[in-house]
């Protein structure tokens, strides 16, 4: 693989990695309720994505098939991908595609890989789960899936720039369109549930009650 060619897979890579974050971030607000976070109740969100469960169901599942279709992509095994393991088996063969990196990063890298081969399975898992179980109501946040799931994607995002620094000595910033996915889709749920209590006020019931079987 010569120099410009493993170029142009890096990029590829981190494009692949970028989706798998965006979609799984996006996921996380919809399928999961973080009451630290969150300007709502648990129970305020399920009513609004069974409200529109047309449209939420559908988009919920799709976002967790892809991210983790797209984190697959990214520890592909195939030589004609842009995976990390590709990259990496290049990097071993031809030292000169990582001359401002050395044998320990890359080893360094595969184990990070090798640590989290589970998570990648867990992911696969979830996603098996909500494909079977079609609804789109949110589940409270499990602690232990939280930090695992965190802790891979910062795995990820840093393997990645271990291998673009000793490529060529540049990284990439991952925070801002992370954080633009969070926060426009945290913002997009409070938009619709201060919509969806309004409409409820307005049928005569209050904010906090049970809304039952007169919710529309």
């Amino acid at each position: 693989m010569s120099p410009t060619e493993f170029k142009k897979r890096l990029g590829q890579l981190q494009e692949v990695i970028l989706r798998a974050l965006a979609y799984h971030a996006v996921w996380s607000n919809l399928k999961l309720h973080d009451e630290a976070r969150a300007g709502w109740s648990i129970d305020d969100q399920n009513r609004l994505l069974g409200r529109w469960r047309g449209f939420f169901t559908p988009v919920t599942l799709a976002l967790i098939d892809m991210s983790v279709i797209q984190f697959a992509k990214a520890f592909d095994t195939d030589s004609r991908t842009a995976s990390f393991r590709v990259l990496i088996n290049a990097a071993r063969g031809d030292p000169g595609l990582v001359p401002q990196g050395s044998a320990t990063d890359l080893q360094a890298i595969s184990a990070k890989f090798e640590q989290n081969d589970s998570t990648l399975e867990t992911l696969k898992q979830l996603r098996n789960q909500q494909l079977a179980h079609v609804d789109a109501n949110p589940d409270p946040v499990d602690p232990l899936m939280s930090q695992t799931l965190e802790r891979f994607t910062e795995d990820v995002k840093s393997a990645f720039n271990q291998l673009s620094a000793a490529h060529d000595g540049s990284i990439v910033a991952w925070d801002f369109p992370l954080r633009t996915s969070n926060e426009h889709s945290a913002h997009i749920l409070g938009v619709l549930v201060d919509d969806m209590w309004r409409d409820f006020e307005a049928r005569g019931i209050s904010r906090g009650e049970p809304v039952g079987r007169r919710q529309p």
